[in-house]
């Protein structure tokens, strides 16, 4: 079953604007309870299942939650659905959209040698200043089955007057490339949908 592109934005949104109002820690993708990135762990927070062919799992660090954490990851599997490149396009027509609104929205997209595909993007979405690094690539479940993946380094942090969104883009900054050179170069967690 192939989801319009329209529903398709929609869930995409979902995972960054944490709507659901029901909260579960199943491990759909099959990834484990905990993953780890730049040498910090995160552990499985919320997970959902929004279609038969459509999971989303996030991972905070320790003691974090929806409303306090500062640095998640967010792990995507379509099973059948859409192509790297057609994740890819429909995030960034979402961003082109989102700037036409909010001219702090910034983004590029990089694309990888084995034919994935990585987009960096910032907003501040009137309280939050928000980095992602996003990566998508296909993995073969042992039935055969294509699964996209898209595997999301999230960074939020409050705007107050201790810290400027210029002091958030200068911090950003100072470890910019080498985060998306980690997030480019690290192995992705193999799913495993049963």
């Amino acid at each position: 079953m192939r989801l319009n592109n329209s529903i398709l934005i929609l869930i995409l949104n979902f995972v960054f604007y944490f709507g659901c109002a029901q909260k579960s820690t199943i491990d759909y993708l099959g990834i484990g309870d905990s993953t780890k990135f730049s040498s910090q762990h995160y552990y499985l927070n919320q997970s959902f299942r929004p279609y038969k062919n459509y999971f989303i799992q996030e991972y905070l660090k320790l003691n974090q939650n929806i409303h306090n954490f500062n640095k998640s990851i967010v792990i995507v599997g379509i099973i059948d659905s859409t192509s790297i490149d057609q994740l890819a396009s429909l995030k960034l027509d979402e961003l082109k959209q989102m700037k036409i609104k909010n001219k702090t929205v910034n983004f590029q997209i990089m694309f990888k040698d084995d034919g994935g595909r990585m987009i960096e993007f910032s907003y501040f979405d009137g309280t939050y200043h928000f980095w992602n690094i996003q990566r998508y690539t296909v993995q073969t479940l042992k039935n055969g089955r294509q699964v996209g993946v898209m595997y999301t380094y999230v960074e939020r942090e409050i705007i107050s007057n201790q810290r400027s969104i210029k002091d958030i883009q200068e911090s950003i900054e100072e470890k910019r490339v080498s985060y998306i050179n980690e997030v480019g170069e690290m192995d992705l967690p193999s799913v495993s949908i049963e």
